[in-house]
C-alpha cells in the first residue's frame, strides 16, 4: 500500500507499475512475470448525509464508499438493502405509512459512519513509519485481551449493530396511540432485557443474595414465525417459509435459558444467547447487551414506569 497520494495514471495497471510499487513498499527485489488482471484502489471514504429524499433512496456505494479493507462495505450494503427492502414492501402493500422509510436513514446511517471510522483507522495502522509501527504493536497486544478481541471482531462482522429506539417510546409505552406490530414486539423484547439488568442492579444495591440473569433463544423453530405472517397473504407465507429455514430447533433455543437458570456461580446481569449469525443460532455464549439495555438511566426510567403502571413498588 502506497501513502504518497492517489495514483495519477488513468491507464490500466501494468506489470511494471505493480512491480515497482511492491518493491517500494516491501523493500525486496520482487520480479513479476505475468499478471492476469490488476486494479487500483484508493482509500476514499465518503457518505451521503441522508439516504432518503422523497422517492429517492440510496443504498450500497451510492450511499457510502470506503477503502476495500476486509470487504466490510459489501456487508453493510447488503444489510442496507435488507433493511430497506422489507420497509418498501410494507409501504407498497399499504401495511404502514411512508414515514417508516425515514427509519432507513436513522438506523443505517450510523452503521456506515462507524464503518468509515474503523476503515480509516485500519488504513492509518498500515502507515510505514516508526510511530505507526509502535501503535500497531500496542494494538496487537490489546487484541490478546478477550474483551478487546470480541469488540473488534463483532464490529468487523456487524454483530454489534443495535438500532437506537430513542427515548420517545416512554411517552407511549403501551402503544396506545401508534401501534405497529414489529416495533411493539421489538420494544417488548428490549424492555424485558432492560428490566432484568435493572433488577440485578437493585438486588445488588439491597445486598440481596439473589441474582438476575438473562437469556434469549435466538431464532427458534416455533409457530410464532408463521403465525406472525399468516395474515399477509402469499408474501407473508414466503417470509414465514424463509424465516423457518433460518431457525434452530426448540431444544437448541432453550439452552440459553437453561444455562441462565441452572449454571452454578453465575454473576448477576449475565446475558446468554446463541453465538452464530448475529446471535440467531448456535452454541450458547455470553450475549452482548445493547447500549439501551446497559444504560442505568434507561433502566431507572423503565422501572419507575412499571411501578406507576402496576401500582407496585419493589426494591
Amino acid at each position: 500500500m502506497e501513502f504518497d497520494g492517489p495514483p495519477r495514471q488513468v491507464e490500466p495497471l501494468t506489470v511494471e507499475e505493480l512491480q515497482d510499487s511492491i518493491r517500494r513498499v516491501s523493500g525486496t527485489d520482487v520480479t513479476i512475470t505475468t499478471m492476469s488482471s490488476g486494479t487500483r484502489w484508493i482509500d476514499t471514504a465518503r457518505q451521503a448525509t441522508t439516504y432518503r429524499t422523497g422517492r429517492v433512496l440510496l443504498a450500497g456505494d451510492a450511499a457510502h464508499v470506503y477503502a476495500p479493507v476486509g470487504g466490510q462495505g459489501l456487508n453493510v450494503g447488503i444489510v442496507d438493502a435488507a433493511n430497506l427492502g422489507w420497509k418498501l414492501a410494507a409501504v407498497v402493500r399499504g401495511w404502514v405509512g411512508e414515514d417508516i422509510l425515514d427509519t432507513y436513514t436513522t438506523e443505517r446511517h450510523p452503521v456506515a459512519a462507524r464503518l468509515m471510522r474503523n476503515t480509516r483507522a485500519q488504513i492509518a495502522l498500515m502507515r510505514p513509519d516508526p510511530q505507526t509501527r509502535a501503535l500497531w504493536e500496542m494494538f496487537s497486544d490489546l487484541m490478546d485481551l478477550d474483551d478487546a478481541h470480541r469488540y473488534v471482531a463483532d464490529m468487523l462482522v456487524g454483530m454489534d449493530v443495535r438500532y437506537d429506539l430513542g427515548d420517545d417510546h416512554f411517552d407511549d409505552l403501551m402503544f396506545e396511540r401508534n401501534y405497529r406490530a414489529a416495533p411493539a414486539y421489538g420494544r417488548s423484547k428490549l424492555a424485558t432485557t432492560i428490566f432484568g439488568v435493572e433488577l440485578d442492579r437493585r438486588l445488588r444495591a439491597a445486598g440481596s443474595p439473589i441474582v438476575s440473569t438473562l437469556a434469549h433463544p435466538g431464532l427458534t423453530h416455533t409457530n410464532l414465525t408463521p403465525r406472525a405472517w399468516e395474515h399477509r397473504g402469499r408474501f407473508g407465507q414466503l417470509i414465514a417459509w424463509v424465516g423457518l429455514l433460518a431457525t434452530q430447533s426448540v431444544e437448541q433455543g432453550a439452552l440459553p435459558q437453561l444455562r441462565a437458570a441452572t449454571e452454578p456461580g453465575l454473576r448477576g446481569g449475565q446475558f446468554f444467547g446463541p453465538s452464530v449469525l448475529w446471535e440467531t443460532r448456535g452454541r450458547v455464549t455470553d450475549a452482548r447487551l445493547s447500549r439501551e439495555a446497559a444504560d442505568p438511566s434507561v433502566g431507572k426510567q423503565l422501572w419507575a414506569a412499571a411501578e406507576e403502571l402496576t401500582g407496585i413498588s419493589y426494591l
